[in-house]
C-alpha cells in the first residue's frame, strides 16, 4: 500500500471557506432583495393590516421571523411606498 502525506495550510483553507461564503451570501442578499423589491411593488399603498400578514407568511416562508415590531414598522414603510434595503454586514470568523 503507498503512503500519502497531506499537508494542511489552515490559514489558506479559512481565506477561500471565507470567499466561497462571502460569495454565497452576497447571492442570497440579492435574491432577497429581489424578492422584497417584488413584493414592496405589489402592496405599496394597501393598509399596513393587508400589509403584515402577507410579509410575516414570506419572511416566514425561508424560516425568518420578525417582532412585532419590526414585522409593523416594515409594513408601514411598504404602506407608505417606502423601499426596505438589504445590505450585506461584515462578519468575523
Amino acid at each position: 500500500m503507498a503512503k500519502m502525506k497531506l499537508d494542511f495550510n489552515e490559514k489558506a483553507f479559512r481565506r477561500e471557506i471565507e470567499k466561497q461564503t462571502r460569495g454565497a451570501l452576497r447571492d442570497e442578499t440579492r435574491r432577497m432583495q429581489r424578492e422584497m423589491d417584488r413584493f414592496t411593488a405589489r402592496y405599496a399603498g394597501l393598509p399596513v393590516e393587508q400589509v403584515k400578514p402577507a410579509l410575516k407568511q414570506m419572511w416566514e416562508r425561508d424560516g425568518g421571523s420578525l417582532t412585532d415590531p419590526e414585522l409593523t414598522e416594515y409594513a408601514e414603510v411598504i404602506s407608505e411606498g417606502g423601499q426596505i434595503n438589504f445590505q450585506l454586514g461584515d462578519y468575523r470568523w
